[in-house]
Protein backbone atom coordinates (compact mmCIF):
# COMPACT_ATOMS: atom_id res chain seq x y z
CA UNK A 1 0.00 0.00 0.00
CA UNK A 2 1.32 3.46 -0.82
CA UNK A 3 2.33 5.63 1.93
CA UNK A 4 -0.24 8.74 1.31
CA UNK A 5 -2.89 6.00 1.13
CA UNK A 6 -1.54 4.62 4.80
CA UNK A 7 -1.54 7.67 5.84
CA UNK A 8 -5.09 8.94 4.82
CA UNK A 9 -6.33 5.56 6.30
CA UNK A 10 -4.12 5.97 9.75
CA UNK A 11 -5.89 9.93 9.80
CA UNK A 12 -9.36 8.18 9.05
CA UNK A 13 -9.25 5.43 12.03
CA UNK A 14 -8.31 8.59 14.29
CA UNK A 15 -11.13 10.44 14.01
CA UNK A 16 -13.60 7.51 14.07
CA UNK A 17 -11.75 6.85 17.47
CA UNK A 18 -12.56 10.15 18.37
CA UNK A 19 -16.08 10.41 17.41
CA UNK A 20 -17.59 6.48 17.34
CA UNK A 21 -20.67 7.87 16.25
CA UNK A 22 -19.60 9.97 13.56
CA UNK A 23 -19.56 8.24 9.85
CA UNK A 24 -16.01 8.84 8.40
CA UNK A 25 -14.75 7.53 4.85
CA UNK A 26 -11.68 7.59 3.14
CA UNK A 27 -10.54 8.08 -0.24
CA UNK A 28 -14.94 8.63 -1.30
CA UNK A 29 -16.07 11.07 -4.07
CA UNK A 30 -18.68 14.06 -3.57
CA UNK A 31 -20.40 16.00 -6.23
CA UNK A 32 -18.74 19.44 -6.91
CA UNK A 33 -20.99 22.54 -5.16
CA UNK A 34 -20.14 24.23 -8.83
CA UNK A 35 -20.28 21.68 -11.36
CA UNK A 36 -22.07 18.61 -9.68
CA UNK A 37 -19.10 16.51 -10.99
CA UNK A 38 -17.69 13.56 -8.42
CA UNK A 39 -14.71 14.76 -6.77
CA UNK A 40 -12.28 12.98 -4.39
CA UNK A 41 -11.68 14.03 -0.92
CA UNK A 42 -9.31 12.20 1.35
CA UNK A 43 -11.28 12.34 4.55
CA UNK A 44 -15.18 13.44 4.37
CA UNK A 45 -16.46 13.39 7.97
CA UNK A 46 -20.77 13.45 9.09
CA UNK A 47 -21.25 13.94 12.61
CA UNK A 48 -23.27 16.32 14.36
CA UNK A 49 -22.49 18.85 17.09
CA UNK A 50 -23.81 19.03 20.34
CA UNK A 51 -25.67 15.91 19.19
CA UNK A 52 -28.15 17.78 16.79
CA UNK A 53 -26.88 20.03 14.44
CA UNK A 54 -25.48 18.20 11.77
CA UNK A 55 -22.03 19.08 10.04
CA UNK A 56 -19.88 18.23 7.08
CA UNK A 57 -15.82 18.26 7.33
CA UNK A 58 -13.57 18.21 4.49
CA UNK A 59 -9.93 16.42 5.96
CA UNK A 60 -6.83 16.75 3.23
CA UNK A 61 -4.23 14.75 4.08
CA UNK A 62 -0.65 15.62 2.69
CA UNK A 63 1.66 13.34 2.86
CA UNK A 64 4.96 15.24 1.26
CA UNK A 65 8.27 15.47 1.84
CA UNK A 66 8.37 19.01 2.85
CA UNK A 67 6.32 21.22 4.79
CA UNK A 68 3.11 23.28 3.44
CA UNK A 69 3.11 26.65 2.58
CA UNK A 70 0.74 29.44 1.68
CA UNK A 71 0.02 28.03 -1.61
CA UNK A 72 -1.45 24.83 -0.18
CA UNK A 73 -3.90 26.36 1.98
CA UNK A 74 -4.98 28.75 -0.83
CA UNK A 75 -5.61 25.31 -2.91
CA UNK A 76 -7.58 23.83 0.36
CA UNK A 77 -9.94 27.00 0.68
CA UNK A 78 -10.99 26.20 -3.06
CA UNK A 79 -11.17 22.49 -2.61
CA UNK A 80 -12.89 23.53 0.96
CA UNK A 81 -15.70 25.89 -0.65
CA UNK A 82 -16.45 23.58 -3.59
CA UNK A 83 -16.92 20.52 -1.11
CA UNK A 84 -19.63 21.85 0.78
CA UNK A 85 -18.22 21.42 3.71
CA UNK A 86 -18.63 23.03 7.29
CA UNK A 87 -14.94 23.03 8.66
CA UNK A 88 -11.75 22.24 7.00
CA UNK A 89 -8.58 20.15 8.51
CA UNK A 90 -5.55 19.39 6.96
CA UNK A 91 -3.33 16.96 8.29
CA UNK A 92 0.14 17.22 6.93
CA UNK A 93 3.20 14.72 7.95
CA UNK A 94 5.68 16.87 7.65
CA UNK A 95 4.25 20.03 8.88
CA UNK A 96 3.62 23.23 7.91
CA UNK A 97 5.76 26.77 7.40
CA UNK A 98 5.08 29.76 9.80
CA UNK A 99 3.00 31.72 7.37
CA UNK A 100 0.90 28.73 6.09
CA UNK A 101 -0.29 28.46 9.97
CA UNK A 102 -1.17 32.48 10.60
CA UNK A 103 -3.02 31.85 7.10
CA UNK A 104 -4.87 28.92 7.74
CA UNK A 105 -6.09 30.87 11.83
CA UNK A 106 -7.32 34.06 9.15
CA UNK A 107 -9.38 31.30 7.46
CA UNK A 108 -10.34 29.07 9.94
CA UNK A 109 -8.75 26.05 9.03
CA UNK A 110 -7.05 23.62 11.05
CA UNK A 111 -3.68 22.07 10.69
CA UNK A 112 -3.00 19.17 12.09
CA UNK A 113 -0.38 16.78 13.07
CA UNK A 114 -0.75 12.95 13.51
CA UNK A 115 1.47 11.11 16.07
CA UNK A 116 2.32 6.82 15.70
CA UNK A 117 4.23 6.13 18.75
CA UNK A 118 6.98 9.32 17.70
CA UNK A 119 9.04 11.49 20.17
CA UNK A 120 6.79 14.59 21.15
CA UNK A 121 8.51 17.38 18.76
CA UNK A 122 5.08 19.60 19.58
CA UNK A 123 5.48 23.13 20.83
CA UNK A 124 7.22 24.08 24.01
CA UNK A 125 3.82 25.32 24.98
CA UNK A 126 2.19 21.60 25.95
CA UNK A 127 5.31 19.65 26.47
CA UNK A 128 5.71 17.75 30.09
CA UNK A 129 9.12 17.31 31.71
CA UNK A 130 9.11 14.28 33.52
CA UNK A 131 10.81 13.78 36.80
CA UNK A 132 11.93 10.98 39.23
CA UNK A 133 13.21 11.70 42.56
CA UNK A 134 14.17 9.21 45.45
CA UNK A 135 15.28 10.25 49.26
CA UNK A 136 18.84 9.44 50.28
CA UNK A 137 20.67 9.65 53.37
CA UNK A 138 23.95 10.59 54.58
CA UNK A 139 25.34 9.68 58.68
CA UNK A 140 28.25 11.34 59.87
CA UNK A 141 29.42 12.10 63.23
CA UNK A 142 29.51 15.16 64.69
CA UNK A 143 31.12 14.92 68.37
CA UNK A 144 33.51 12.58 69.68
CA UNK A 145 36.90 12.83 70.81
CA UNK A 146 38.46 9.42 70.25
CA UNK A 147 37.06 6.84 68.23
CA UNK A 148 37.51 3.18 70.09
CA UNK A 149 39.40 0.47 68.22
CA UNK A 150 36.66 -1.42 68.52
CA UNK A 151 34.97 0.74 65.76
CA UNK A 152 36.43 -0.02 62.23
CA UNK A 153 33.72 0.49 60.12
CA UNK A 154 30.09 2.01 60.16
CA UNK A 155 28.61 -1.64 60.90
CA UNK A 156 30.53 -1.90 64.08
CA UNK A 157 28.69 1.05 65.22
CA UNK A 158 24.89 0.14 63.53
CA UNK A 159 25.55 -3.13 65.49
CA UNK A 160 25.59 -1.17 69.30
CA UNK A 161 22.34 -0.97 70.93
CA UNK A 162 20.92 2.39 72.49
CA UNK A 163 18.43 3.98 74.73
CA UNK A 164 16.04 6.33 72.61
CA UNK A 165 12.14 7.58 72.68
CA UNK A 166 10.97 4.13 71.02
CA UNK A 167 12.99 2.23 73.82
CA UNK A 168 16.43 0.04 73.36
CA UNK A 169 16.84 -0.76 69.92
CA UNK A 170 19.98 -1.36 67.55
CA UNK A 171 21.26 2.27 66.03
CA UNK A 172 20.44 0.92 62.60
CA UNK A 173 16.97 0.77 63.23
CA UNK A 174 16.80 4.10 65.32
CA UNK A 175 18.51 5.98 62.11
CA UNK A 176 15.89 3.97 59.71
CA UNK A 177 12.76 5.15 61.27
CA UNK A 178 14.52 8.50 62.00
CA UNK A 179 15.14 8.57 57.81
CA UNK A 180 11.77 7.79 57.66
CA UNK A 181 9.96 10.34 59.94
CA UNK A 182 12.58 12.91 57.91
CA UNK A 183 11.47 11.24 54.37
CA UNK A 184 7.54 12.71 56.11
CA UNK A 185 8.25 15.59 57.19
CA UNK A 186 10.09 16.74 54.10
CA UNK A 187 6.99 15.89 51.94
CA UNK A 188 4.53 16.82 54.30
CA UNK A 189 6.52 20.52 53.80
CA UNK A 190 6.78 20.95 50.50
CA UNK A 191 4.59 23.60 49.54
CA UNK A 192 3.31 23.98 46.38
CA UNK A 193 5.81 26.46 44.88
CA UNK A 194 8.44 24.08 45.28
CA UNK A 195 9.28 21.82 42.39
CA UNK A 196 10.59 18.90 44.82
CA UNK A 197 11.26 18.43 48.65
CA UNK A 198 13.75 20.26 50.32
CA UNK A 199 16.73 18.40 52.69
CA UNK A 200 16.35 18.26 56.47
CA UNK A 201 19.12 17.04 58.94
CA UNK A 202 18.90 15.91 62.49
CA UNK A 203 21.13 15.47 65.04
CA UNK A 204 21.52 13.44 68.39
CA UNK A 205 23.87 11.87 70.75
CA UNK A 206 24.14 8.34 71.71
CA UNK A 207 26.32 6.39 74.51
CA UNK A 208 27.06 2.71 74.24
CA UNK A 209 27.80 -0.14 76.47
CA UNK A 210 31.33 0.84 77.33
CA UNK A 211 30.02 4.59 78.13
CA UNK A 212 31.43 6.14 74.84
CA UNK A 213 29.60 9.47 73.88
CA UNK A 214 29.09 9.92 69.70
CA UNK A 215 26.96 12.79 68.15
CA UNK A 216 25.25 11.91 65.33
CA UNK A 217 23.94 13.74 62.27
CA UNK A 218 21.55 12.33 60.10
CA UNK A 219 21.09 14.15 56.37
CA UNK A 220 18.03 13.86 54.39
CA UNK A 221 18.34 14.90 50.29
CA UNK A 222 16.39 14.08 47.45
CA UNK A 223 18.23 12.90 44.53
CA UNK A 224 16.44 13.64 40.62
CA UNK A 225 16.61 12.69 37.64
CA UNK A 226 14.74 14.02 34.18
CA UNK A 227 13.86 12.12 31.70
CA UNK A 228 14.73 13.12 27.99
CA UNK A 229 12.18 14.89 26.32
CA UNK A 230 12.99 12.20 22.93
CA UNK A 231 11.88 9.34 25.62
CA UNK A 232 8.21 10.90 25.04
CA UNK A 233 6.20 8.51 22.82
CA UNK A 234 2.94 10.26 21.09
CA UNK A 235 -0.01 8.62 19.76
CA UNK A 236 -2.78 10.66 18.74
CA UNK A 237 -3.35 13.82 16.83
CA UNK A 238 -1.97 18.04 17.78
CA UNK A 239 -4.18 20.81 16.38
CA UNK A 240 -1.02 23.27 15.43
CA UNK A 241 -3.87 26.28 14.55
CA UNK A 242 -5.86 25.33 17.88
CA UNK A 243 -3.13 24.22 20.23
CA UNK A 244 -5.39 21.32 21.23
CA UNK A 245 -3.91 17.96 21.34
CA UNK A 246 -6.27 14.45 21.53
CA UNK A 247 -4.31 11.18 22.38
CA UNK A 248 -2.43 9.60 24.37
CA UNK A 249 1.36 10.41 26.00
CA UNK A 250 3.13 7.72 26.84
CA UNK A 251 5.53 9.17 29.90
CA UNK A 252 9.32 7.99 29.93
CA UNK A 253 9.89 5.39 32.52
CA UNK A 254 12.70 6.42 34.83
CA UNK A 255 14.66 3.79 36.50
Amino acid sequence: MKDWKQFEIAVASFIQALDPDARVTSDVSIPDMDTGRPRQRDVWVETTLGGHLPIKILVSCKRLSKKLDEQHIDAFVGELRSSGANKGVIYSYSGYTKYAIEKAEKLGISCCRLYQNQPADLPEAILLQAYCTRSRMTVSLTSVYEIPSKYQIWNDMLDQEISSEYGRMLLLNYLARKFRELEKSSLKEKSSSETFPSGKTFQFGMQDEDQNKFGIEISLYWEVFEAKIEAYLFNGSYSITDKDFKGIQSLPFIN
